[in-house]
């Protein structure tokens, strides 16, 4: 039974729900072009055509970044979903309590 109890919780969970999936999109977007903008990084510094040097660096770069993002959107939505969770737990144990209550007398 959801209640209109905490809507300020609820949107700072949405919030982070929503930020998670932002980021989570971004990571990838970002993953995908790393490895050519590591190469163009080299030229940009006037090192000139490195070859595969640049590719490679950028494949690394967009793994650890994709790994990095991906483990910072999971906890946003984590945190989302805890808060989530907690606001259910406080309905439920409310629920039972009064349950309890009616049944005493």
């Amino acid at each position: 039974m959801k209640t209109n109890r905490y809507p300020a919780l609820r949107v700072i969970a949405i919030i982070y729900k929503v930020l998670a999936v932002i980021l989570a999109v971004l990571t990838v977007l970002g993953a995908c072009s790393a490895p050519f903008m590591g190469r163009s990084l080299f030229r940009g510094a006037g090192l000139g055509d490195v070859g595969g040097a640049g590719l490679i660096g950028g494949l690394i770069t967009g793994l650890v970044f994709l790994i990095y993002g991906g483990m910072i959107a999971l906890f946003l939505y984590a945190t989302g979903e805890a808060i989530t969770l907690l606001m259910d737990i406080e309905a439920n144990t409310r629920i039972t309590a009064e349950l309890l209550e009616r049944s005493r007398g």
